[in-house]
């Protein structure tokens, strides 16, 4: 299995932005050169610099550090449940 590339998950992120690395750099405050050394994996961001990506590319920290999704938590709730939850006493006429 290939070892993930935080640099390239930079580069992919940034690409489907339309963003140069000028750019991203402007947004990061940070040298356009610092991105290309992350991305070419010359070097890597600084720690504090994790979230701040994470935020601007609108992914979690996981997905920055590891490739993957988080899988979709499926929660089952009765109809009596999604009434209390909602606070919408409408839905309780649905319930047999």
């Amino acid at each position: 299995m290939a070892e993930h590339s935080i640099g390239k998950t930079i580069a992919e992120l940034r690409k489907t932005k339309g963003w140069t690395q000028v750019e991203l750099a402007e947004h990061l405050n940070v040298s356009d050169k610092a991105i290309s050394k992350w991305e070419s994996e010359a070097g890597y961001p600084e720690f504090t610099m994790l979230p701040k990506l994470a935020n601007i590319f609108d992914v979690s920290l996981d997905y920055l550090m590891t490739g993957k999704k988080a899988e979709p938590k499926i929660i089952a709730m009765s109809k009596a449940e999604l009434c209390a939850k909602t606070d919408d006493i409408s839905l309780l006429n649905d319930i047999n």
